[in-house]
């Protein structure tokens, strides 16, 4: 959560709040309502094209080097965790 904190980027999601209780901690992070890669992947009826893709990786990248200059390292990196903000 201290980490979280520390990543700042125009492609990494902020965390809003934090809230500890004692069985349970709550994260509230930025509304991203765009979904998820994997759906816009599987989705049939919108392939995604090189150009979009390449696009995207590179927004990836940067993402994850911004992580990494801050020896920060993430370690579930799928596309059920990349999420859109449209």
């Amino acid at each position: 959560m201290e980490i979280l904190n520390t990543l700042d980027h125009p492609h990494i999601s902020k965390l809003l709040e934090l809230y500890d209780e004692p069985k349970y901690i709550y994260m509230v992070m930025e509304l991203l309502p765009g979904g998820e890669l994997y759906d816009r992947l599987i989705d049939a009826d919108k392939p995604m094209t090189e150009k979009k893709a390449s696009e995207l990786v590179y927004k990836i990248i940067k993402a994850l080097n911004h992580c990494h200059d801050l020896n920060v390292i993430h370690r579930d990196l799928k596309p059920e965790n990349v999420v859109f903000d449209a």
